[in-house]
Parts: C-alpha cells; sequence; structure tokens
C-alpha cells in the first residue's frame, strides 16, 4: 500500500550544515583578509605599529567621547506631529457622485475628528483625556459605528 505518513527528515540537519558552509565562507575571507593586512605592514618597525595603535586608540577613543559628551550637552528636542496633506490626482476629475451621509454619521465624525484635533495643545490634552476617562470606550464605539456604516453602505 501506499505510505501515508511518510518519516520527514530532520530540517535541523540540513540547516547545521548550511551555517557550517557559511561559517567555513566567512573564516576564509577573513583569513584572506587578515593575510592582506599582514603583508601591507610586514616592514613596519615595532615603533611605528605603537604609535600607529596609540593614534589609532586616540582617534576614535576620542570621537566616542565627544559623542556621549555632546549627547548630554545637547538641549531637548521634541519631534512635532504636523499632518500630512495628500495632494488630489490631477489627471481624476472631482466628482461627487457620493449621496449625504445620514445626520447621525455626520455626527459621528464630526465628534471623531474634534476628538483627533485635542490632542494637538496642552490644554486639549487634558479635555481629551476627561472625556476617554469618563467614557472609556467611547472612541471604540464611535469608530465601530462609523465603520459599520462604510461597510454597509457598499
Amino acid at each position: 500500500m501506499w505510505k501515508l505518513f511518510k518519516r520527514r527528515r530532520s530540517n535541523a540537519a540540513v540547516l547545521t550544515c548550511a551555517w557550517e558552509k557559511v561559517s567555513l565562507a566567512i573564516q576564509r575571507r577573513q583569513r584572506l583578509y587578515a593575510d592582506f593586512l599582514q603583508a601591507k605592514t610586514a616592514g613596519f618597525s615595532r615603533r611605528k605599529l605603537t604609535l600607529l595603535l596609540v593614534a589609532f586608540c586616540l582617534l576614535f577613543g576620542s570621537s566616542s567621547a565627544y559623542v556621549i559628551i555632546s549627547a548630554f550637552n545637547m538641549p531637548r528636542r521634541t519631534i512635532k506631529v504636523t499632518a500630512i496633506t495628500i495632494p488630489v490626482p490631477a489627471n481624476q476629475p472631482k466628482t461627487s457622485n457620493t449621496e449625504p451621509l445620514p445626520l447621525p454619521v455626520k455626527r459621528m465624525l464630526s465628534f471623531q475628528h474634534y476628538m483627533d484635533s485635542l490632542s494637538g495643545t496642552k490644554a486639549g490634552r487634558k479635555v481629551f483625556d476627561s472625556i476617554t476617562n469618563s467614557r472609556p470606550g467611547l472612541m471604540d464605539s464611535v469608530k465601530t459605528a462609523i465603520r459599520l456604516f462604510q461597510t454597509s453602505k457598499k
């Protein structure tokens, strides 16, 4: 009969073999690069190598110290969020063949817009927080009702 449940090969063995090949290729490239650099510095004296090492450490140590110190000395910058405006494509005519929205949906959309605009200022944020604290699921309900109207309209 046909074998319904074939024994599958372990993917771990295949992955291990693949990772070993990648590791060997990386090590081979590292060895080639190390040999190249060794040949380039073969004629340097011990003193010259020591001076190059000290210069390297001073250069990158001082640049790291500069980055760390400047991070503490810079004033805190806040990121301001602005609305993105999407231009109307020039090749599409401006037609308004949609039917007018019912009054409750218009009110929900204007309320949602009002709540979104409150987060722009500090005072508005307080009003927004007070409304959402007193009515915890209000915004979810408004969004769900608008979404239900939009899906039922299609």
